[in-house]
């Protein structure tokens, strides 16, 4: 049976059309190369077939062949154990920088290298009043300066105490006026963006940048908590259409 002249051109018009659909695709990636959080795409081609059973006329020799090529879908590039990986390791950066800069804070309270009036020196300072007061128990004198020293020394406490003690109020002050909202804010943008990507995916658009905004909040919340992210395709109504749900959990306290 001869093929139709028209199918040719058809074949024709779809290569095309998919070719175009690729340069599109390849220009969109080399303008957004320097775009923090973009992910590559690509295109999903399959090849196209109208024929949908055999022929009534048709002979038993002839070949079936396709009628070219059809762009499935537009595609992200991404692997999602990389995803796991990475926000699981920042969670950890997080958690040792929190305990870094607390650490840091500590220290400039605590500095007892080469300083005057330290608790190091006080010490030293206690020491050389009793060795003196030993020998001279009796001596009013020398009781008076080890109870001097030692109140000296007992001041030092109490100060590097309210200070310690400072240091965590401020601490907490920070953990409760802007860790605890900055993490509400990226749930909330996360959960707005879900809503966004949901309302394009029925309209038949991947929204792939959208895509890219939520990843970028996940990456940033990672930092803050360890997290648990989970995709499930869910059916639309009663359509035979799906859209991604996307399900972020807080793992630990």
């Amino acid at each position: 049976m001869i093929r139709s002249s028209f199918a040719g051109f058809t074949t024709a018009k779809l290569g095309m059309s998919a070719s175009q659909s690729a340069l599109n695709v390849i220009g969109q990636n080399i303008s957004n190369i320097n775009v923090q959080g973009y992910t590559r795409q690509r295109v999903d081609l399959a090849s196209f077939n109208a024929t949908t059973g055999p022929r009534q006329w048709g002979n038993v020799n002839d070949t079936f062949i396709g009628n070219g090529v059809i762009v499935n879908k537009i595609e992200q590039v991404r692997d999602p154990y990389l995803d796991l990986r990475f926000r699981t390791e920042m969670t950890s950066v997080g958690y040792y920088d929190e305990t870094l800069s607390c650490l840091n804070e500590l220290q400039s309270v605590l500095d007892e290298v080469n300083k005057t009036g330290s608790i190091h020196n006080q010490l030293e300072a206690v020491l050389e009043a009793l060795n003196e007061f030993n020998p001279q128990a009796a001596n009013n004198e020398f009781q008076n300066m080890v109870k001097t020293e030692m109140q000296l020394l007992t001041q030092y406490f109490n100060n590097y105490s309210n200070r310690i003690q400072q240091a965590k109020e401020d601490n907490m002050k920070e953990f409760k006026e802007q860790t605890v909202p900055a993490v509400n804010e990226l749930l909330k943008q996360i959960s707005d963006l879900n809503k966004s990507i949901r309302e394009n995916e029925i309209m038949g658009n991947p929204a792939l940048e959208l895509r890219d905004q939520r990843n970028n909040l996940l990456d940033e919340l990672s930092g803050y908590v360890k997290i648990e992210v989970t995709y499930e395709e869910k059916y639309v109504g009663l359509s035979s259409n799906t859209v991604e749900e996307c399900t972020v959990k807080l793992i630990g306290t």
